[in-house]
């Protein structure tokens, strides 16, 4: 037993602390100063009579047993901040910011009437839109909700499906007719290929243990951009099928079809994290994107 009990504002001190790995990236977030942080750190390892944060002139990091007291201290964050949500609740009438993530495109496709419907709907809130490719960390970036492609969320997010989708080797028929049609992987090498400079490999999908890079003379980190290369008659790009159904249905891209590659169904999401859905702001926006986007 503690001869004095600890309290909330030292456990927060340590899981800011633990957070950024940095007493004064810690005192910034918290609002207080780099002093009361190291005050906090001290008392609450005095209580517990063992060492939690090693503190050297470059860096921050926790002992064996700060690992052990970050781990139970991130629950109670998320119960607490939970609590505090619920309280915000009560009143239905949502006000202030909310902060989404999408990629370009999908913004423009589907985001524009139901962003435009939100603001509509509640004339307090104000929105923040956040274009990028990729799955941001929610929590510690301040995002309320996300868009992405079969990110595998974390335990504390839900992913909830909008639509399914597939990976389309495509190019102008223009293109084709100039060079050929491939029909492999390694007839693909010879072609202009047109890859996403932030996938891990050169084609994304290929299940086996090969390794699916090679160099390429034009790659780009958009879609937007990989889109208007093709219709350029540049080259052939991989992206999702509803990035260019509309291109594929009016016949201006052609799907190409190889032997050895089977693309993988999957899912469209809208996350956000699971202890915020009580928040007024989060809860009409996902309502509202479910009636919108399902």
């Amino acid at each position: 037993m503690f001869k004095d009990a600890f309290s909330l504002v030292q456990l927060e001190s340590f899981l800011a602390v633990a957070k950024f790995a940095s007493f004064t990236k810690a005192a910034y977030y918290l609002g207080i100063s780099k002093s009361a942080i190291s005050q906090n750190i001290k008392q609450l390892e005095l209580m517990t009579k063992v060492k939690l944060v090693i503190r050297t002139t470059r860096q921050v990091s926790l002992t064996e047993e700060g690992h052990k007291l970050f781990e139970q201290c991130q629950r109670l964050e998320n119960e607490w901040f939970g609590i505090k949500q619920l309280i915000g609740s009560f009143d239905e009438h949502p006000e202030g910011e909310l902060v989404i993530s999408s990629n370009a495109f999908f913004a423009k496709q589907y985001l524009t009437k139901l962003i435009k419907q939100y603001l509509q709907l509640y004339p307090k809130m104000n929105v923040s839109l956040i274009i990028e490719e990729r799955m941001p960390h929610l929590y510690q970036e301040n995002i309320d909700v996300a868009f992405g492609v079969n990110w595998r969320p974390s335990d504390d997010v839900v992913a909830r499906k909008l639509m399914e989708t597939d990976y389309v080797f495509c190019a102008t028929n223009s293109y084709l007719n100039r060079h050929g049609i491939p029909k492999s992987l390694q007839q693909l090498k010879q072609h202009q290929f047109i890859p996403h400079s932030a996938r891990a490999a050169t084609i994304v999908g290929k299940t086996d243990n090969q390794s699916h890079f090679w160099a390429t003379r034009l790659k780009a980190n958009n879609i937007d951009c990989m889109k208007n290369f093709v219709l350029s008659d540049m080259g052939i790009i991989q992206v999702h099928r509803y990035i260019v159904e509309h291109e594929l249905k009016k016949g201006e891209l052609v799907e190409v079809q190889l032997s050895d590659f089977s693309s993988q169904v999957v899912n469209v999401n809208m996350y956000y994290q699971k202890h915020q859905y009580v928040q007024p702001k989060i809860k009409t926006f996902v309502e509202l994107a479910k009636e919108m986007l399902l």
